[in-house]
């Protein structure tokens, strides 16, 4: 690591420097390479993976920030070999106090790179969110990822939120994981969506439940500037997803909304013996879901389409559709002036896609087919997976000429027979 700082000291054309740590032990000291860095004025992008312990070569890292070229910072841990996380706190700290007066950073990923391991060490940020709030961080950096920080408490999280929205220029934020949002940070979340700042908030499984999705709901209907929202893994029912989706429209930027896997409470929450399947609007309109998806939420999706909200994608990864909630989507794609393209997609189909459900559907989707689909080169295509029970279902829907693709995968691993 050390000949590798002296490298870089008289380097002036690498841009990318990626360094997994993970080989080189603990006692591996981060100064020597540092010190380099801090004279490196081309590189622009530095990944580091497993960083070696020892705090002051930490603080060595922190401060090289400074001076050096490097835009886009990012850091991961790793748990399995322990390194670093017993001075993150105070590594945090002095990358705060480092940016504070100078920063060219415009990416700052912190977040855990690994989906099995939680980086709950640092409880406090206080010294990186005054850096955004009235530093010079704030002034330059445009990506935040604090993914997995699970043990900041709300204070932390809502005074990040208020720095985030002073800042400039900060245009993407991932929390998520941080529990905390939903459990005291969800008012300040909603401010932050007030001021339009951002593009991308990511704040999956996070802990907001149906009121603080109705307040974020009521702040996105203020919002013209948020394209990606990620609330997936939150305990959100329907009238929670509604509350969200009720003030998309015209004014609205948001084109993706994910809410994957999100738990679906009340007696039409449950497995419902049917279809599971995806609906896609444009090229990546995503409707996959387990559970039974709920006609409130269907119907207030569409109500959103035909107000002319930008959606492109929507992600209810695990959610059931029926054939009623399908044809109620495809009716809003019929008629909204935004789509293009259209595919639907089921799934593990069973008997409650019969010949009446499917032809029901498919005489919807055959208006997409008509003079509508050649005046905005609209394409339909239907691909089913499943068993026997599709088969009724294709010579339901080909009596309406809609063309589909069946492919019925046999039982078994490795057998795929199309």
């Amino acid at each position: 690591m050390g000949a590798l700082g002296i490298g870089l000291a008289g380097n002036r054309s690498l841009e990318e420097l990626e360094v997994d740590a993970q080989g080189l032990g603990p006692s591996v000291d981060l100064g020597p390479f540092s010190k380099g860095l801090a004279q490196n004025t081309t590189l622009r992008v530095l990944e580091l993976h497993g960083c070696p312990e020892g705090f002051e070569g930490q603080r060595a890292l922190a401060e090289a920030m400074r001076t050096c070229g490097v835009r886009r910072l990012r850091l991961g841990l790793d748990y399995e070999l322990n390194y670093f996380s017993d001075h993150d706190q105070e590594w945090c700290s002095v990358l705060g106090q480092s940016l504070m007066h100078e920063s060219r950073v415009v990416e700052l990923d912190l977040g855990a790179k690994d989906p099995y391991c939680e980086r709950g060490i640092i409880t406090d940020i206080g010294e990186l969110t005054s850096a955004i709030r009235v530093g010079a961080l704030g002034e330059t950096l445009q990506t935040l990822n604090l993914q997995d920080w699970y043990k900041l408490p709300a204070e932390s999280v809502s005074a990040l939120f208020q720095a985030v929205r002073s800042s400039t220029a900060m245009r993407s934020l991932n929390v998520s994981g941080v529990h905390a949002v939903g459990r005291g940070g969800v008012t300040s979340l909603a401010d932050l969506l007030k001021a339009n700042r951002l593009t991308r908030l990511e704040v999956n499984n996070c802990a907001i439940d149906d009121a603080g999705a109705a307040q974020l709901g009521a702040a996105m209907a203020q919002n013209n500037t948020l394209e990606y929202l990620d609330v997936g893994n939150n305990d959100l029912g329907p009238a929670g997803v509604v509350a969200l989706v009720r003030g998309l429209g015209r004014r609205s930027a948001l084109q993706h909304l994910i809410f994957a896997e999100t738990r679906m409470h009340g007696p039409l929450a449950w497995w419902n013996g049917g279809d599971e399947l995806d609906l896609l609007l444009e090229e990546e309109v995503n409707f996959m879901r387990r559970t039974f998806f709920d006609p409130r939420v269907a119907e207030t999706l569409a109500g959103a389409i035909e107000r002319g909200a930008p959606l492109v994608t929507v992600d209810p990864r695990g959610y059931s559709l029926s054939v009623e909630a399908c044809k109620i989507l495809v009716s809003a794609m019929e008629r909204s002036t935004t789509g293009r393209k259209y595919t639907l997609r089921a799934r593990h189909v069973v008997q409650a896609w019969d010949d009446a459900g499917i032809t029901s559907l498919a005489e919807v989707m055959c208006h997409l087919n008509g003079p509508r689909a050649e005046q905005h080169e609209c394409q339909t295509s239907f691909e089913i997976v499943g068993a026997e029970t599709v088969r009724p279902s294709i010579r339901g829907a080909s009596m309406i000429g809609v063309e589909l693709t069946a492919q019925i995968v046999a039982a078994g691993p490795g057998r795929d027979t199309r």
